[in-house]
């Protein structure tokens, strides 16, 4: 018999860097727990290209076309098995 482990719950615990300049490029990285090896993260609409990733954090690469306007970015990471997890702030400062 297989055992069945129980889907562990998403959840991201900080983001750093929290706040950008306006066109700022460069790596974010997302710590938390529950993450699996096809986890991604999403800033609004956007799927930036994952660069690395573990059970605890995901690196993204962020390019300046998503940090053209100022505002919030909400972002979550998203797992096949737990689905997404709570919802944190990208904050692009004019």
């Amino acid at each position: 018999m297989h055992s069945v482990q129980e889907a562990q719950e998403v959840t991201i615990q900080s983001i750093s860097p929290e706040f950008v300049n306006l066109g700022w490029e460069g790596l974010v990285k997302i710590q938390g727990t529950g993450f699996d090896k096809y986890s991604f993260a999403t800033f609004n609409a956007a799927t930036p290209q994952v660069v690395d990733r573990s059970e605890s954090q995901i690196v993204v690469e962020i390019h300046p076309d998503l940090t053209a306007n100022p505002g919030r970015i909400a972002v979550k990471v998203h797992t096949i098995e737990s689905g997404a997890s709570n919802e944190v702030a990208f904050v692009v400062k004019a």
